[in-house]
Formats: structure tokens, C-alpha cells, sequence
């Protein structure tokens, strides 16, 4: 939940479940198109690959969705749509969305509709092009530190740093 302790980075699952929680604590300014396309690309779908799964199930909420009261992010219709897209390329595309959630109906109406056109084979509706927020890059390291000892993706070769942020 937004701003609660569960979503640390740094909880991750306890015993065989280590490494099976995936907490991206955003902590700052409202994110959205732009940040949850690098999570997707930088750590939620490297996971996806390497963990291979048989099936997956999205719990769809769109409380990221613009103008939602309770998650206070800016992801657009288009960006859900095309997360959908993504995720399709899992588990020989057996991919299930189950609607849990979203406080603005419009829309959370709107992101349903991109995600269910992609479900039945329409290309996805890219979103406006954007540069991720230097501080959510910082929150997506954080998770990614977090996450280096679960999975083999995650990991640097031998003797590599991680590419500084700067600001331009």
C-alpha cells in the first residue's frame, strides 16, 4: 500500500520465498508512464524470464492510474495497455488480468478497455515518450540492490558499476 512499510524493498519473502517479493518504493514525486515502463524493463521482466512461468495472474488494479485519488501516480491507459503487452510474451502467452481495482472510473474504464484490446490481439497504444524521474530511478536501484542476491539478471558482471544518474 502507498507509504506503508510493506512496500520496502528490502522485504522480499522469508525462506523459499526469498526473492519472490518485488517491492519498488517510489518515495517520491508522482511517477508515472516513464517510471513503471523501467521497472517493467529493468526488473519485473528479467525476473519474469528467468523465474519461467506456466501461467501469469495480474491482480489489475489502475489505483496508478492518472487521476486516482488513492494512488496518486500518473500512469496512462496507453501504459497499462502496453504492460499487458508485455507480459503477454510470458508463459507461451497464457497471461490472466482479474480487475481488483481503481477509484477513478473513468480511468480505470479506459486502462480495462487498452488492456482488454491487447488481450484480444490489437497492438498496444503507446504511451507519450518520457525520461523516468531521477528519484525513481534511485527507488528502482534500491530494489534492484535489494534483489541482486535472488536472481542471476539482476547481478553485474565482475568488476562493472552501475551507471551513474546525473542530471542534466
Amino acid at each position: 500500500f502507498p507509504g506503508g512499510p510493506g512496500g520496502s524493498p528490502w522485504r522480499r519473502g522469508r525462506g523459499p520465498g526469498r526473492g519472490f517479493t518485488l517491492n519498488v518504493a517510489w518515495g517520491g514525486p508522482r511517477v508515472g508512464d516513464p517510471e513503471y515502463l523501467a521497472a517493467m524493463a529493468r526488473l519485473l521482466l528479467p525476473v519474469a524470464c528467468e523465474f519461467g512461468p506456466e501461467l501469469v495472474l495480474v491482480s489489475a488494479g489502475f489505483d496508478a492510474g492518472r487521476g486516482d485519488p488513492l494512488g496518486g501516480c500518473l500512469v496512462s491507459p496507453q501504459t497499462f495497455g502496453l504492460m499487458t503487452h508485455m507480459l503477454g510474451g510470458l508463459a507461451g502467452g497464457r497471461l490472466v488480468l482479474l480487475l481488483e481495482g481503481g477509484y477513478n472510473l473513468a480511468v480505470t474504464a479506459e486502462g480495462v478497455g487498452q488492456c482488454l484490446g491487447v488481450l484480444l490481439g490489437d497492438p498496444p497504444t503507446l504511451p507519450p515518450p518520457g525520461t523516468p524521474q531521477p528519484s525513481a530511478l534511485r527507488a528502482l536501484g534500491r530494489t534492484l540492490r535489494a534483489q541482486r542476491g535472488s536472481w542471476s539478471c539482476l547481478r553485474l558482471p565482475r568488476g562493472e558499476t552501475p551507471p551513474q544518474i546525473t542530471r542534466d
